[in-house]
């Protein structure tokens, strides 16, 4: 009666790359759903599950989670003659000087474009190549959507990309295919630091449900037994809702909505995806698929006081 008709789950072990779930619908004999349509390999728009990458580059660029910036509604360049791109939150409110990790955690869109625009689209759409993401189009096709997740990809593709935020162990820099082990220059280490400082600072954002006070609430659905990285994407038509974690044990990426793209109905975003992704993430610490991991905080993070 709400017009949902299909879910897909996919779930991967990190550190081995192996793939424990691959359900790409709710029944592949369905044809009334088109259960033969792998969702997991289909193209689609990831929605909000693309902006951990666009605050990952902010952070190896300097930037602080408890740095301010402002969220309100703005005009932007849509690089179309007569035509302004306008940002706008999905609550339709806008929230003035927010913390970074306040922004990222409830999903503000107005603070995203704004720090999308400080970094450069063009440098942002290259950063996102570097994490395995493949548009069909340049950056100026989307304008400023493309830090909000309208171009699309393979949702595969964005489960591999999230395992690769998680923050390496190792004292040394991690080895390509092939390549024999080394001792890095000094600028190579320094940078390699910055970088795994960075994925450090951003699973603590999206791991503390602190950070999602307002949009999602301190004790939603998304608040598991274990502390999941975790974000979610919801279409402004409703015709997704997905939710995407990521933990040394265990990636989950839980899709629900309709093969033929229509709009799910009077559904909110804490149901559906997030509560099926729930169940998920509870089931696995049950059986010990996901262990309580103490993350070491690398060199170059000091924990701080503010006023």
């Amino acid at each position: 009666d709400k017009n949902v008709t299909n879910g897909a789950v996919f779930a991967m072990i990190p550190s081995s790359w192996e793939v424990l779930i691959y359900q790409w619908s709710k029944d592949f004999y369905a044809r009334d759903i088109d259960g033969q349509v792998d969702v997991v390999q289909a193209r689609r728009q990831p929605w909000s599950t693309v902006k951990p990458f666009l605050y990952l580059m902010a952070l190896e660029n300097g930037a602080n989670p408890d740095d301010l910036i402002i969220d309100i509604e703005s005009e932007y360049n849509s690089f179309q003659e007569w035509k302004v791109y306008i940002s706008e939150n999905y609550s339709l409110r806008e929230y003035g000087l927010v913390r970074l990790k306040k922004a990222l955690g409830n999903s503000f869109n107005n603070a995203t474009v704004r720090l999308a625009r400080e970094l450069g689209l063009q440098e942002v759409f290259e950063y996102y190549a570097k994490y395995w993401f493949s548009f069909a189009s340049g950056a100026e096709h989307y304008w400023y959507s493309l830090v909000l997740g309208n171009a699309e990809t393979t949702l595969e593709r964005l489960v591999r990309s999230y395992a690769r935020l998680l923050p390496e162990t190792q004292s040394q820099l991690p080895l390509s295919e092939g390549e024999i082990q080394k001792s890095p220059s000094p600028r190579e280490m320094s940078e390699w630091q910055r970088e795994q400082a960075s994925k450090f600072l951003l699973y603590d954002i999206l791991s503390d449900p602190d950070n999602r006070d307002v949009s999602f609430w301190v004790n939603s659905v998304l608040s598991t037994s274990i502390p999941q990285a975790v974000k979610t994407g919801t279409s402004s038509d409703f015709r997704d809702n997905l939710v995407v974690s990521y933990h040394p044990d265990l990636v989950v990426w839980v899709w629900v909505g309709n093969n033929d793209s229509s709009s799910m109905q009077w559904v909110t975003w804490i149901t559906w995806a997030w509560y099926i992704w729930y169940q998920i993430i509870e089931k696995a610490i049950s059986m010990w698929y996901i262990t309580e991991r103490k993350i070491n905080i690398p060199e170059g993070i000091e924990q701080q006081s503010y006023c």
